[in-house]
């Protein structure tokens, strides 16, 4: 049997064109600036900031939010939020970003497809830096990633908001997990605190992990 196609990945090469559906990726150092990226402890508050970073904005044009044991693509948990079709609602995660230069925000999103997705970045104040609008041609989950260069108008070392809405219209429920902004100008594999390497080096950020381990 011949296979002609292989799986996307954010980077590898395939071992075997004619014969494998498997790739090898190659590995590379990264630092993923969101503290507790796939929704593992805390809990999604509204309006601003809580202690777990994540918040809506408004929403009343949510019927509900929840970080829940379905659907997760890493980890126990995922966040689902379910728009009511009142208007834009956004699950936002606040990080500290590290100067000047080029960034790349990814995340998975589980849709339907046709869905619209908006990924945001901005500052504490509500100012949008960049943001990049999605439509799935699938059902399930899917990988979606976008650059940008953040100029730091504001200093360096500032709070950002990193964001993600659905279609204003939209009263059906959608998931994410697996968050990651990094400051590099393309995406890399994803990381956080369930790869600890104790078991080859002993060092549990040997990741370049900056939230708390889980």
């Amino acid at each position: 049997m011949t296979y002609l196609t292989l799986p996307q990945e954010e980077t590898g090469y395939a071992l075997d064109t004619n014969y494998s559906f498997w790739s090898v990726v190659v590995p590379e150092e990264t630092t993923n600036l969101i503290p507790n990226p796939s929704f593992e402890y805390g809990s999604i508050g509204s309006g601003s900031a809580g202690s777990s970073g994540y918040f809506i904005n408004n929403p009343s044009n949510t019927s509900s939010f929840a970080m829940v044991t379905e659907k997760q693509t890493r980890g126990v948990y995922s966040a689902r939020v379910t728009p009511n079709g009142g208007g834009v609602a956004v699950l936002y995660i606040r990080y500290n970003e590290t100067g000047q230069g080029a960034y790349t925000f990814s995340a998975d999103i589980w849709h339907r497809s046709g869905e619209k997705f908006t990924f945001y970045i901005g500052n504490e104040s509500g100012t949008i830096i960049a943001q990049r609008t999605f439509t799935a041609t699938y059902d399930g989950w899917g990988r979606y990633s976008f650059s940008y260069v953040d100029n730091g108008a504001d200093g360096s070392g500032k709070n950002r908001n990193a964001g993600i809405s659905a279609d204003e219209a939209s009263v059906k429920p959608w998931y994410t997990d697996r968050w990651q902004v990094e400051n590099k100008a393309y995406p890399t594999t994803y990381c956080d605190g369930d790869m600890q390497d104790i078991g080859v080096r002993g060092d549990p950020y040997a990741y370049g992990w900056l939230g708390a381990p889980h």
